[in-house]
């Protein structure tokens, strides 16, 4: 944002997700005002330029892919023109003449090569230029002086409209073998290195030779250090042992493996894993070891051993039974609960080990369902079983959890809970909730004695009790109900009391029995049936009948409820019946509770009557509710005020559930009444049967009962409706006059005499950035106006005010807001006038226009600025305007002379033009459409227009916006891709040497030369075809190694040679060069290969020759010897023998010193003559010096020859000795 403009390139995707590349000119827009300019916006303009950047991009990934050739290439490649001058060498062809790449450039073909073959090579590049392709031999004088054979394939190429020649040579060198050589030993050295683990190669008796980084950081010690030590001292003494053992072994078998303790530089001892291999270097037996740091393994399996303790541990703490088994449900584990849940079920207690389902047959498939699903998924498992063993019901709750090792569930830890008892419970609880609801269900006036004898007898089967109704006023018990009795046991019991036992009625209840029921828990009754009579029935009788029912004893419990007493119930329990003393008492607490509602509703009815006529005849609406949400009563006033047919539809709503929709919160109506126990005046809505609104003034008070708690609200509702429709006109009226203003999209401000605001809308508001209560009354030209206008204005309002003058109907002006901001407002103003005409205020209307002057400012500065040419031209072909882009593209010195210049001048050729202007009156536009165009100084270049029809009111052409860019660059730039395609496409098709690209393992691309080496036709034979497969089996290994790490590193690969298959199964030597490059944008590796079959042919041919010369030259019977500047560089067995020495011992001496003194200046003479070209014979005699000291007479035979770059003598010797004794005889 500090104002300057950008211009730049960035990529992005388009809608459908393919990818762009964008030209991006942005620049600011300003804002005028009384402060300067400030920016208002920024504006951009972008141009598509994704061809034009793939282009570029193409031809720099042709012409990085002809410059990889070149370097990579061991050929020598030269370019050169019509004359045979060098324009482009390569580095191989600069090293095969001992010069510079630069020093190359401008010399001719023929200053390079030596005299004899110039003729032959001018005939050669004539050849070339007449029929576009030749092969031609050259010979170079080389960088050492001798001579350099090279073939030439040449092709002749065009070239930025020039006509070159393209020659691609070949020559073997040494030197690119000893540099393969040592780029693989150096590879090794790197591999050893490398790795992690410590590396050492001993011998088997101990001494270390080598050692690796893996254990100089592994031992702690250099290893200038460790070379040297015995392998023996990096084990503690306690160890040492194990060299011994690994002699024996390794000895034996060729290898070793096992686990030891490393000592380290610090004495401290560590495990380690060890595995040793028996290699042979140099014809000698050593030891290659590797040590591996095990430390970290050994605590992870400490750590397993003390989870497993744990799990154990924990498994024999819990009180649930647990056992584990294996995938074949093999009991592995139990703890000590499990063993005795076993006893208990009769199963023993030796169950580890056993088979779960065969241990404990009764469980079924179901069980072993669960458990597969377990071990397949992984997840726990929580069940719930029934199982009948021995007539006893058992309810179990079980969880299987997986226990899991390396990723696999290899166990199922089962944990069992016995929870007969809790179910057992649980259903009794069930019952007592479904009693209570029943309670709370029963109508009013149900007999609720019958009704909970009933329901007692469910919940306690084969118990016998009676339920007495207790009368407080008569103080009497009346037996409503006998439950238990068999029809025997009933007949027998009303023939022991002389009647039925229901309906008898047992009076005058004594003060010690009400306070004992009054207690309200189970009693036992000391009398048994008798006293439970209440003596009423005869003792005999009583003992009698409880003999004959097997009765042991009564319990009796208090029907009571607060300090009320309703009853009691008496249970006769028979030999060996219990009584559950929560069970009845909760039951009968449920019973009490029951008939206490009952006795109160029963009053609350009694009191509606009272009441009803009062509340049916009252005007206003009359309700009581309970806090549940029922509604308990509703006047006809009410009913009708809501819009109901009747109390019934009325009481069939629900208040918790936003019945009637109130206006308020029902829950803090709740809490209000609860905490003050009214309310007053409220009031607020709620929602008729219609869905009509209902406006009410409500009053309410709570009702409670005897505990405090609220029974029920009652209230009155007065209908506010017609008053609050009445007050709802009046505001509308007061509001339709704000809203005008409001929704006006100007800003509408009203002054008055004094400059004073007295009315400003929303609008007014959002501009100055104030409130409309804070802005009236404000002085508008303190407040509103910036400092520098203030004078100016108050000085023109007030001659306003005066009626000096009118106001302008139009003007514009800057405004300040609250936050300092100026904006530009554009008003419209008139005078306001009272009945008598007198000037009052004024009121204005003005439109922000700030955005819209600075976007007008920012789009005519873009238009100025803009990199791209925007134009407009009327329909019959005269420019209109133009931006400068436009001028200077179109190279016009200005605008004005463009504009006098009729289009079609822009044309080279008018054909284009008529095409456009048909392709508009079609299309309504174009874009991107390329035009060959001409500037005023007749200079052609290419331009690309963007042109959009603006038609008329009549639907015809009225003018056209255009856009042009100047493409003439981007032209040169395809036409240099294409030049630089067919030059590496010639290089590739002239190329002797193969050249190949292959990409995540498969050949792309292959020359026709690559094509001949594999013996197959044509490239499309090769491309696709895996790269492993014409790899030979034993190098496969390490090219594919060779290829990752070129893909991972990125320099160019050494050069290496390896053996490919050939198409019909042979395979072919080659020496294969490589580098990476990018192919489609992915990477990729080059490979320069070529068949060096002649030359390793060569080089054994040479090796056998140099055998042989060898073995003739040590077994000739002469003497032979070469001479240079005097020593011996070279001599036979022979010649050593006849001299009494060993060959090393005459090796490098002088040749003299093996003369007779006598001879030596003779034959120094000679020696010295030959060297400088005078006539001396070649075979001549003279007496050599045994090493005995004895003379020993030799025939020479001396000849000048070449010897390691230089002249040298070889002579022959031959010991005369006996032949000159012969003679003497």
């Amino acid at each position: 944002m500090d104002g300057r403009d950008y211009s730049g390139g960035f990529r992005t995707r388009r809608a459908d997700g393919s990818p762009a590349t964008l030209h991006v000119y942005a620049t600011a827009g300003y804002a005028a005002g009384k402060q300067g300019k400030r920016i208002a916006g920024v504006v951009f303009v972008a141009r598509d330029v994704t061809n034009a950047v793939e282009v570029e991009q193409a031809a720099r990934v042709k012409e990085e892919q002809f410059r990889a050739v070149l370097a990579l290439t061991a050929d020598a490649v030269l370019l050169l023109d019509e004359r045979g001058k060098v324009l482009k060498a390569n580095r191989a062809m600069a090293e095969l003449v001992g010069k510079d790449e630069n020093e190359l450039l401008e010399m001719t073909l023929s200053s390079l090569v030596t005299p004899g073959v110039i003729e032959q090579v001018t005939e050669g590049f004539a050849r070339l230029w007449r029929t576009g392709a030749a092969e031609f031999a050259a010979e170079f004088v080389g960088m050492a002086g001798s001579p350099a054979q090279v073939e030439f394939r040449a092709t002749v190429l065009n070239l930025y409209g020039q006509r070159v020649a393209l020659a691609v040579g070949r020559r073997q060198t040494a030197e690119e073998e000893r540099s393969r050589e040592a780029a693989a030993e150096h590879k090794y050295e790197r591999m050893f290195a490398a790795v992690r683990d410590a590396v050492f190669l001993h011998r088997a008796d101990g001494p270390i030779l080598d050692a690796n980084e893996g254990a100089v950081g592994m031992f702690g010690m250099p290893r200038q250090k460790l070379i040297g030590r015995s392998i023996e001292k990096l084990l503690p003494p306690a160890s040492r042992t194990w060299l011994a053992r690994l002699q024996r072994v390794i000895l034996s078998s060729g290898e070793f493996h096992g686990e030891g303790i490393g000592l380290r530089h610090d004495h401290t001892e560590f495990p380690m894993e060890l595995s040793s291999s028996l290699v042979e270097l140099d014809g000698e037996k050593l030891v290659i070891t590797v040590a591996r740091d095990i430390s970290e393994r050994r605590r992870a399996e400490a750590a397993v051993r003390s989870s497993e303790h744990l799990h154990r541990t924990t498994l024999a703490a819990m009180s649930d039974p647990a056992h584990v088994v294996d995938r074949d449900y093999r009991i592995v584990l139990v703890n000590e609960a499990y063993r005795s849940w076993c006893r208990g079920l009769g199963a023993g207690e030796k169950v580890a080990g056993g088979n779960l389902f065969e241990t404990h047959p009764f469980l079924g498939d179901r069980v072993r369902e669960e458990y597969e699903r377990v071990f397949a998924t992984g997840r726990p498992l929580r069940t719930e079983e029934t199982t009948i063993l021995r007539g006893r019901r058992i309810e179990t709750e079980t969880q299987k959890l997986p226990v899991v090792e390396d990723g696999v569930v290899s166990r199922v830890l089962t944990v069992m809970r016995d929870v007969t008892d809790r179910k057992r419970h649980e259903e009794i609880l069930r019952r007592l909730a479904d009693t209570a609801t029943g309670f709370v269900e029963l109508p009013v006036g149900a007999d609720l004695y019958l009704y909970a004898a009933e329901r007692l007898a469910e919940l306690l089967p084969g118990a016998v009790f009676a339920v007495c109704e207790y009368d407080e006023e008569k103080a009497t018990l009346t037996v409503r109900r006998l439950v238990g009795l068999t029809e025997a046991e009933l007949a027998a019991v009303v023939a022991a009391l002389g009647a039925s036992p229901e309906g008898m009625v047992l009076e005058d209840v004594p003060p010690d029995v009400h306070e004992v029921l009054m207690n309200g828990s189970p009693r036992e009754v000391a009398g048994g049936l008798h006293e439970a009579m209440l003596g009423r029935v005869p003792e005999p009788a009583c003992r009698e009948l409880e003999r004959g029912l097997g009765i042991e004893k009564a319990v009796s419990i208090g029907l009571r409820r607060e300090s009320r007493l309703y009853g009691n119930a008496t249970f006769y329990l028979r030999k060996g019946q219990r009584l559950d003393p929560g069970l009845v008492e909760t039951f009968i607490g449920q019973w009490a509770i029951a008939l206490e509602r009952q006795e109160a509703e029963l009053a609350l009815a009694e009191s509606e009557e009272r009441y009803s006529s009062l509340f049916a005849g009252a005007p206003v609406g009359i309700y009581r509710t309970t806090p549940a949400g029922r509604v308990l009563m509703a006047n006809p006033a009410l009913v009708r005020m809501l819009g109901y047919e009747s109390f019934e539809e009325m009481a069939r709503l629900d208040l918790e559930q936003a019945a009637f929709q109130p206006g308020y919160d029902r829950a803090e109506f709740k809490r209000r009444m609860e905490n003050d126990g009214e309310v007053v005046g409220l009031e607020s809505t709620w929602t008729r049967a219609d869905g009509g609104k209902l406006y009410i003034r409500e009053n309410a008070r709570a009702v409670r009962g005897p505990d405090g708690s609220i029974q029920y609200y009652e209230g009155t509702v007065e209908d506010l409706t017609e008053r609050h429709r009445a007050e709802e006109r009046e505001r509308a009226e007061r509001e339709r006059a704000e809203t005008y203003l409001d929704i006006a999209g100007v800003i509408i401000v009203a002054l008055d005499e004094q400059g004073r605001v007295a009315l400003v809308n929303r609008r007014g508001c959002e501009v100055l950035g104030t409130t409309e209560d804070d802005a009236l009354g404000s002085d508008w030209v303190e407040r509103f106006v910036p400092a520098a206008d203030r004078k100016k204005t108050r000085a023109t309002f007030a001659a306003l005010m005066r009626g000096e003058v009118e106001p302008a109907e139009e003007f514009e002006n800057l405004v300040l807001s609250a936050s300092g901001e100026e904006r530009l407002v554009h008003w419209h103003n008139v005078l306001l006038r009272d009945p008598e005409g007198n000037i009052t205020g004024m009121l204005s209307s003005g439109e922000d226009v700030t955005e819209r002057r600075a976007a007008e400012n920012a789009l005519r500065e873009l238009r100025d600025n803009a990199p791209v040419g925007l134009f407009r031209t009327t329909a019959d072909g005269r420019f209109l305007s133009a931006n400068p882009a436009a001028v200077r593209i179109a190279g016009y010195e200005n605008e004005k002379e463009m504009l006098n210049a009729p289009v079609v001048s822009m044309y080279a050729d008018p054909a284009q033009r008529d095409e456009m202007r048909a392709l508009l009156a079609r299309e309504g536009s174009v874009t991107n459409y390329e035009i060959r165009s001409r500037r005023p100084d007749g200079s052609i270049f290419f331009a690309l227009f963007d042109i959009r029809m603006v038609p008329g009111p009549d639907g015809k052409p009225c003018y056209f916006d255009g856009a042009v860019r100047d493409i003439t660059a981007q032209k040169a730039a395809e036409q240099a891709r294409r030049e630089s395609e067919e030059q590496l496409e010639a290089m590739l098709e002239t190329s002797p040497d193969g050249i190949a690209v292959h990409q995540e393992g498969r050949v792309v691309m292959m020359n026709p030369a690559g094509v001949r080496m594999l013996g197959y036709d044509d490239p499309a034979e090769v491309v696709g075809k895996s790269v492993p497969d014409f790899l030979h089996p034993d190098e496969k290994d390490e090219v594919l190694a060779r290829m990752r790490r070129i893909i991972e590193t990125g320099p160019t690969g050494t050069a290496a040679t390896a053996r490919f298959r050939r198409r019909d199964g042979s395979y072919v030597p080659l020496e294969v060069a490589n580098a990476r490059l990018d192919w489609k944008g992915r990477p990729a590796i080059q490979v320069v290969f070529r068949d060096i079959t002649a030359r390793l042919e060569s080089q054994w041919a040479l090796a056998e020759s140099e055998q042989r010369y060898r073995n003739v030259v040590e077994r000739a019977l002469d003497g032979i010897v070469i001479i240079k500047e005097g020593r011996i560089v070279y001599l036979n067995p022979q010649l050593a023998a006849m001299a009494g020495l060993t060959v090393e011992e005459c090796l490098g001496r002088p040749f003299a010193d093996f003369l007779h003194p006598d001879e030596r200046e003779k034959v120094a003479e000679r020696y010295r003559c030959r060297m400088s070209g005078e006539a001396v014979p070649e075979n001549y005699e003279t007496v050599l010096l045994h090493r005995d000291g004895r003379p020993v007479r030799v025939e020479l035979k001396a000849g000048g020859i070449e010897h390691e770059g230089g002249p040298a003598d070889l002579v022959f010797v031959r010991d005369i000795t006996p032949r000159h004794r012969a003679e003497s005889d």
